[in-house]
């Protein structure tokens, strides 16, 4: 389903590479980790994975069909593309700029173009799934660390994507946040979505691994 062929990365030209010729290939259904150093290129990989970035050389290919900036460029394919796969960024700070929760959760729904009762329904679910409905009305910004974490994989699980991607997602959560986390994934994982998880938590590799692929920053 999503495949790497020989793929590199560099920002310039001359610049150094952040991933170099790297090769994997991640089946329908599939959790796997990406394991590695800070600056090893884990994040870098799921951005290209989300058609945010794109190799400066080799391929990356999605359900058989190549992902570069020319493909990317028609509307419709682009807004196909990305509600097929969703993105719970390291930051959630990035990801948050609605006014309130409610309407965070109904952005994607909304750029989808569903009926506004479906849209009702997928936010009040994902704020029941998630155990933050009392957070509804409130100002995203103004959240802890953790619930802003929440807030944005809500955000994602309304799109009801197939293939989910998170860039350290443990990060913000305290201990009891890190439980629920794994309880979340394995979730997903039942649920036979593909998920692709960068990670340095080796509870969530030993639990929820059908493949890690480890990164190394090129020599």
């Amino acid at each position: 389903m999503i495949e790497f062929q020989q793929v590199s990365f560099r920002y310039t030209g001359d610049a150094p590479y952040i991933i170099h010729r790297m090769s994997f290939s991640i089946a329908k259904g599939e959790c796997v980790i990406f394991s590695g150093d800070n600056g090893s290129g884990k994040s870098t990989a799921l951005k290209i994975v989300n058609g945010l970035l794109f190799p400066s050389e080799g391929e990356y290919r999605f359900a058989g069909q190549a992902i570069d900036r020319k493909q990317m460029e028609p509307s419709a394919f682009s807004k196909e593309f990305h509600q097929k796969i969703g993105f719970v960024f390291q930051n959630p700070e990035v990801q948050l700029f609605n006014a309130s929760v409610f309407d965070e959760l109904a952005f994607g729904p909304r750029q989808m173009g569903l009926p506004e009762a479906e849209i009702h329904r997928r936010v009040e679910d994902a704020l029941r799934l998630l155990d933050i409905s009392r957070l509804r009305d409130c100002v995203p910004y103004a959240l802890s660390g953790g619930e802003k974490r929440r807030v944005a994989i809500a955000s994602v699980l309304t799109m009801n994507p197939s293939v989910w991607t998170l860039d350290e997602p443990e990060t913000f959560l305290d201990e009891n946040g890190r439980v629920w986390l794994a309880e979340f994934l394995d979730a997903l994982k039942r649920a036979k979505k593909t998920v692709l998880i960068a990670t340095h938590d080796r509870t969530l590799q030993s639990k929820l691994a059908d493949q890690i692929i480890a990164f190394r920053r090129p020599t």
